[in-house]
């Protein structure tokens, strides 16, 4: 993955309701040199999933709180974290609904640490956005950098 300094700036959440496999996943990620926090359930993952998180590990069907909450939160706060679903649901109806409500990749239990390992790697390159200055003709807000406009 990174280099172990590298990794030692890197903050990851992980987000599972299934205990083993966040601690399976927390040792491995903790072995590259990431910093490492889990969350259990939705409420938990939402008080955790702050601007100084680097990447989200995102099992969708939590207790207290669905996974798609989590994505819908960040996006709406403007944080843009990106995140990994992790999940037994392999349905292409539940991969697109996933990257309908924010996710940036979708990876389906059970995988290979390999598989993790690459996806993060990834993930974790992709350079923070730019701001952008909205500006707006009449009551519809433009982005300047881009040809996406958004109606309020």
């Amino acid at each position: 993955m990174a280099t172990t300094s590298e990794a030692a700036d890197i903050n990851i959440l992980v987000v599972d309701d299934e205990e083993d496999i966040v601690e399976v996943i927390t040792h491995f990620l903790e072995d590259e040199g990431y910093n490492v926090q889990q969350a259990y359930d939705g409420e938990e993952a939402l008080t955790k999933a702050t601007p100084e998180i680097d990447l989200i590990l995102l099992d969708i069907m939590l207790p207290a709180g669905d996974g798609r909450r989590l994505l819908e939160r960040p996006r709406a706060q403007a944080h843009d974290t990106p995140v990994l679903v992790l999940t037994a649901r392999p349905a292409a109806s539940d991969r697109a609904g996933s990257f309908g409500f924010g996710a940036d990749d979708y990876l389906t239990k059970p995988f290979s640490d390999p598989a993790l390992q690459a996806r993060c790697r990834a993930l974790l390159r992709r350079p923070p956005p730019s701001p952008q200055t909205l500006t707006s003709v009449g009551s519809v807000p433009l982005a300047p950098a881009s040809s996406l406009q958004r109606v309020a």
